[in-house]
């Protein structure tokens, strides 16, 4: 009897997995098939095909990404006459070695790109929460290679985020997830709000500004820099603009910055200060359309643009 009933719940285990896993991929599939692009989702996976060649590869935080939302990508590629892959995160989801696996995932699958163009926002530096954030691939659909990438390269807390990864497949902001229609940023700004300022970078470096992280995540760089060498990226730095100019850390992560220039070929460009029109960002450090098209004319297009 004891016998019959151990092999009962193990099939019963069993046949629940088999279910479980099965509605995970049919739930994630029935999301990922409606065919997004770049421009219209938060997503990496979603969008990312294989064996593509791009001249361009953005890769950082929300200052990065915000250079595809709204349509915005196309606008990008028209002044850049180049093509464009962007792989950076906002939202908080998105660290220094978050961004490492999305490079691996995006060179293991046969992609390419002259250039790696990595928006060196300082809070990057400075940031271990932005790694660990346990819904880091909420917007992700399943992906075995990309699951086990996490496995064997993921950070501090990968098992935490793979568990949200494979359950939010469950979850109404998953299964609501359609192709984003917006065409156009136009909030805009009248005029820089220093008490709001002050309040948005003591949540940004909620981590303080310890010098164990930084060189933690300056180490993640450095990988990032010799994975994109080993594939024969080159890579630029750029230090993207805010309405207050240069945040906090700047000057050590410039610093760094000079120190990989000799080694590797890397180059940077700091453009904190570059953009001061407050009708140009929707907020304090966040371009609008009107500010992403003069940015991309105006200091992207000399540096990217040959």
């Amino acid at each position: 009897m004891v016998k019959k009933f151990i092999l009962f719940v193990l099939i019963f285990i069993s046949i629940n997995i088999i279910a479980i896993t099965a509605l995970t991929f049919y739930l994630s599939h029935k999301v990922a098939k409606q065919g997004f692009e770049n421009w219209q989702t938060e997503s990496n996976l979603l969008f990312l095909k294989n064996n593509q060649h791009y001249n361009l590869l953005f890769m950082g935080i929300s200052h990065a990404r915000n250079l595809s939302r709204h349509q915005n990508h196309q606008r990008v590629e028209k002044i850049l006459n180049k093509s464009i892959c962007n792989i950076a995160q906002g939202w908080d989801d998105d660290g220094m070695n978050v961004q490492y696996l999305y490079l691996n995932y995006f060179y293991d699958t046969g992609n390419k790109a002259d250039t790696v163009v990595f928006f060196a926002s300082p809070i990057l530096f400075y940031s271990d929460y932005l790694d660990n954030n346990p819904l880091a691939y909420a917007s992700e659909p399943i992906n075995l290679k990309f699951f086990w990438l996490n496995v064997i390269k993921g950070g501090d807390d990968k098992w935490q985020q793979l568990f949200y990864y494979v359950r939010n497949k469950f979850s109404p902001y998953w299964l609501n997830m359609t192709p984003n229609t917006d065409t156009i940023k136009t909030d805009a700004l009248s005029k820089m709000d220093t008490a709001a300022v002050n309040a948005g970078l003591k949540d940004a470096y909620r981590d303080g500004m310890t010098q164990m992280i930084f060189e933690k995540k300056c180490n993640d760089l450095k990988k990032i820099v010799e994975l994109a060498e080993a594939h024969h990226s080159r890579v630029i730095f750029i230090l993207p603009p805010a309405l207050f100019g240069t945040w906090p850390g700047t000057d050590k992560v410039i610093d760094y910055l000079k120190q990989l220039q000799p080694v590797y070929g890397t180059t940077y460009y700091d453009f904190s200060n570059s953009v001061t029109d407050p009708s140009m960002y929707y907020d304090h450090h966040h371009l609008n359309t009107k500010g992403v098209v003069y940015f991309t004319q105006n200091y992207l297009k000399p540096v990217l643009g040959k």
